[in-house]
């Protein structure tokens, strides 16, 4: 096999269940023993520093797609500031226990200024008490269908590939249960009085100052500052990110003219009038380029656009520490800017904080300013999306809006006039998706999850899963009966739940269940099937049923004919998953080790099914 992960299991007699107890890998001729703390050659120990066996299983419960640096130096060294040096040092000693040759990789992969990746096949031989079920047996009264040796060969290749995607996916658990909620947040929909209320429950009530006055804004009123002596100011910004802490700051704009000089949007810490590292800034330019930072060299990130419109804008700018020093610019949901800071923030919250203004006096914003929020957290590009889209009400698909999950490499597309839906595309490689989601009171990040679509649906799609210039194949299709996931979760193992229906480059149509994983059913492959154009596909759950339809003709499975079982089994016992009634559209290329993309969905339609 080319890739892709293969998992090693012991076989019991007849076709029951197969136990299996403990986890074992084997890659390029290694193994490695976890349990034990071992790596070994033909028996043989080798030896490799603490750091570099931690970075090894790191990358081995995520095989076959990019693993950031930053993601790495998380996993590996938390909480202590390492250079990208250190971790350089690790991957070079793998590559010296593997043979591998950076130049020409068999092993490890170098994304250049990204990241590594492990794309060796890799064998799983499991040891913990776990069960794979077999395929549930033919209905009572239907005779055995017979099939020529050619479609058992293509069962056979099927079943391996679902063996290979399983194992795969163990290391793909859905992102831990989190807690954010906001440091700070200033709605600005008070409308009046001269107070601008804290929603976060921190308690930092602003004062209008100077011209500063109520108008209607983006989401219900807003304040317009003249460019005179307006302002928002507060005191006491302790509960706001200080020293180098990672920190989020968002707000929605719109000039009603360029600023003359530096502008600030939002900004506390430090009024001293030199370069000083403990204030912290997001301020409009008189270029219409949007800066944030501390404020010394080096600590500061400027925007790729320029802004300056006369149109509501959301900026979102994120800091993630001193671990990475890394700094993002988002507006409208969309990343602008990214890069690292040679130096770090030493913010001083001790202070006061100001919107529409900087701290040193200058000028004011020009313009309006409405829902400033702080976290203290660098929020990643999927919630921030979801942030923009639920706050716009985006109406992706009727009274639904596009959640990411699997990020990043989702890209959703401006929905036209006369479109059922905005279209998708995999704009990266390997895993992403969306779930439906409905916009929730004043989209506070706790309720940026998905929505409950219904138990018995019908969804309908038009699926283009290419074939890439190296013969590399994709897949696509809608997901049902799983659970809300927050932005930028996965919904596969864990505590997700439901069923996945891919269609293939191949023709070959899926029936994946996420929780337990397993490929419970699939279809013929179609030699004449064209991976270059859109294909219509249509599923439709009702009750322990699933139907599905390509290009109007009923799709015919090896296991259950036109109707697959879709049994609740994740709700155990003993209980496994989440069914929550979410649904959405998965992009993979799981045969093609997580390297191709391009797959394309439009005409969306999802609707629940009476009882």
């Amino acid at each position: 096999m080319a890739g892709g992960t293969r998992k090693i299991l012991k076989e019991r007699g007849n076709n029951g269940a197969i136990p299996v107890q403990g986890v074992l890998y084997r890659v390029a001729g290694i193994e490695i023993d976890p349990t034990n703390a071992s790596v070994t050659h033909a028996g043989q120990p080798i030896s490799l520093r603490h750091k570099t066996y931690r970075v090894l299983l790191f990358l081995l419960e995520r095989p076959n797609r990019l693993v950031s640096k930053e993601e790495l130096i998380e996993g590996v060294w938390a909480d202590t500031a390492v250079s990208d040096d250190v971790l350089t040092h690790c991957i070079a000693e793998l590559r010296k226990a593997f043979g591998d040759d950076a130049k020409d990789p068999r092993v490890i992969r170098t994304y250049p200024k990204a990241g590594y990746g492990l794309t060796a096949p890799v064998e799983v031989q499991e040891v913990e008490a776990a069960e794979i079920a077999p395929f549930p047996p033919p209905a009572h009264g239907r005779p055995p269908r017979k099939f020529p040796p050619w479609i058992a060969a293509v069962a056979g290749a099927i079943l391996l590939l679902a063996a290979v995607d399983a194992a795969r996916l163990r290391g793909m658990k859905p992102a831990p249960e989190e807690n954010l909620r906001e440091a700070a947040w200033w709605k600005l929909d008070e409308a009046k009085g001269l107070s601008a209320l804290d929603s976060s429950g921190n308690g930092l009530r602003g004062q209008l100052t100077g011209g500063a006055a109520w108008v209607p804004g983006k989401r219900s009123a807003g304040v317009a500052f003249s460019g005179l002596e307006d302002a928002i100011t507060g005191k006491a910004a302790r509960p706001l990110p200080g020293g180098s802490a990672p920190r989020t700051i968002t707000a929605w704009f719109k000039t009603a003219a360029a600023p003359v000089e530096d502008t600030a949007i939002f900004e506390y810490g430090s009024d001293f009038r030199g370069p000083t590292a403990e204030r912290f800034t997001l301020t409009m330019g008189p270029d219409g380029h949007i800066s944030f930072g501390a404020c010394i060299q080096g600590a500061f990130s400027t925007s790729a656009g320029q802004w300056a419109d006369n149109t509501w804008h959301m900026a979102a700018v994120t800091y993630e520490g001193p671990l990475t020093n890394r700094a993002s610019i988002f507006v409208d949901g969309r990343l602008d800017q990214a890069g690292k800071w040679i130096a770090a923030a030493a913010t001083n919250n001790r202070l006061s904080w100001r919107i529409g203004r900087s701290l040193l006096g200058n000028s004011p914003f020009l313009g309006a300013i409405d829902d400033v929020r702080v976290y203290s957290a660098a929020l990643d590009a999927s919630k921030i999306d979801a942030l923009y889209r639920c706050s716009t009400q985006s109406h992706d698909l009727g009274g639904y809006y596009y959640l990411p999950v699997f990020y990043p490499g989702l890209a959703i597309e401006d929905r036209r006039a006369g479109d059922s839906s905005a279209p998708l595309r995999q704009a990266g490689i390997g895993l992403t998706g969306m779930q439906l989601a409905v916009p929730h009171g004043d989209c506070g990040i706790s309720s940026l999850r998905g929505a409950d679509a219904g138990q018995d649906l019908r969804i309908a799609a038009d699926i283009l899963v290419p074939i890439d210039a190296e013969g590399r194949t994709t897949e696509a299709g809608p997901y049902f009966r799983s659970r809300a996931a927050m932005a930028g979760d996965g919904i596969i193992g864990g505590e997700s739940a439901g069923y996945w229906l891919q269609l293939q480059s191949t023709g070959i149509i899926l029936v994946k269940r996420l929780n337990p994983q397993a490929v419970v059913a699939f279809s013929n492959p179609d030699p004449a099937f064209d991976s270059a154009v859109f294909h219509h596909l249509e599923m439709e759950a009702r009750g322990e049923k699933l139907t599905a339809w390509l290009d109007g003709k009923p799709v015919e499975f090896l296991q259950g004919g036109a109707g697959v079982s879709i049994q609740p089994v994740w709700d155990g016992p003993p209980r496994l998953g989440q069914n929550q009634g979410a649904a959405g559209i998965g992009f993979s290329s799981d045969q093609s080790r997580g390297r191709a993309g391009g797959q394309r969905v439009k005409n969306l339609q999802v609707s629940r099914l009476k009882p």
